[in-house]
């Protein structure tokens, strides 16, 4: 397997997660599809591919094997996009479009299926390998477990008072079936929540971008200076302030 700069990966969304602390700040916007941009071709650089070669892919905890039979942008409009640019044939005769960063290089030690066209297990050291760990101070001076726990019980709390009734839940598609089509990352307190649970979060300032887009999801689909707009705000400033 191809040994990524892991360090410099992670410094580089730490980076992101610091910078673009309000959705609505234009600038930070700017600095994040460059983040976004720079770490696409970074990936693509690190991992060379190219018409012919074998390649594998971790599908439901299994290795599968293929070949790169092509190479063309997905849209005509975004010719030096890499996003699923990979025409691919897998062993068991299926057809895909993949991007660089979905696939790797056949290391010499890979072990193979018995039977062309199935798939390996990964390993137990495999899965641990794949497995995010946070580095220090990415969840301030506690660990993220215990930190995850301690912002799950301020949660809890939270969504006992009325004033956060309304950001408990998902909101209605079918009471609000316009809401999809103004607001982009619909979130909600018990989506925060659940995902703390599952420690979907990497560090702390992914977990605070999203909070605030509470906030961000209600004044742009409500009138300024309404009264949910005004619970928005104080709901997701008192939270902000728990988890700091």
């Amino acid at each position: 397997m191809i040994s990524v700069d892991i360090l410099c990966w992670d410094k580089l969304f730490s980076l992101m997660g610091q910078i673009v602390l309000h959705p609505a700040a234009p600038f930070a916007v700017i600095i994040y599809r460059v983040c976004i941009f720079w770490l696409v071709h970074y990936l693509a650089k690190v991992i060379p591919l190219k018409i012919g070669d074998r390649f594998r892919s971790v599908i439901d905890d299994a290795w599968w094997f293929g070949t790169i039979e092509s190479q063309e942008p997905l849209q005509p409009d975004y010719p030096d996009s890499l996003f699923q640019c990979y025409n691919v044939c897998w062993d068991n005769g299926d057809t895909e479009k993949m991007s660089p960063w979905d696939m790797e290089p056949i290391p010499d030690n890979a072990v193979f299926p018995e039977e062309l066209g199935t798939s390996v297990p990964l390993t137990s050291a495999e899965s641990r390998a794949l497995i995010y760990k946070p580095l220090d101070g990415e969840w301030g001076s506690r660990t993220r477990d215990d930190e995850c726990e301690r912002i799950i019980s301020g949660i809890n709390q939270l969504m006992t008072l009325d004033i956060a009734s309304p950001f408990v839940a998902p909101v209605d598609f079918q009471a609000y079936p316009m809401y999809c089509t103004v607001v982009a990352y619909p979130t909600d307190l018990s989506t925060i929540k659940q995902r703390l649970e599952n420690r979907f979060y990497r560090r702390l300032s992914s977990l605070m971008w999203e909070v605030r887009y509470i906030e961000y999801n209600t004044c742009t689909f409500n009138e300024p200076g309404s009264p949910i707009v005004k619970s928005a705000k104080f709901v997701t400033d008192l939270l902000l302030h728990f988890i700091k």
